[in-house]
């Protein structure tokens, strides 16, 4: 059965081993966590795709946020023609 490991975990290998320049071997033995999932993160990392959860729940909370800014926006817009239309 997979483990779910979390993110800040995910986080605290990847540093760990580039900030000790650890063999993915070593790590893999002192995290109990496999190679293939070890180098899975420090690709994931390298790419900037690797948040701990917080960060990725602001993220997400910022997609959103602007989402609905752009809906609000284009509201206020079409509310806007309305009343030019009806002020003529």
């Amino acid at each position: 059965m997979p483990k779910n490991y979390s993110d800040e975990f995910k986080l605290q290998c990847v540093k760990t081993i580039i900030e000790n320049q650890m063999t993915i071997q070593a790590a893999s033995e002192k995290f109990k966590a496999g190679k293939r999932n070890l180098v899975k993160w420090l690709h994931l990392y390298e790419q900037g795709m690797l948040l701990p959860d917080k960060a990725r729940l602001d993220a997400q909370k910022l997609k959103q946020l602007e989402r609905e800014n752009k809906r609000l926006i284009r509201e206020n817009s079409k509310l806007n023609e309305k009343l030019k239309l009806l002020s003529a």
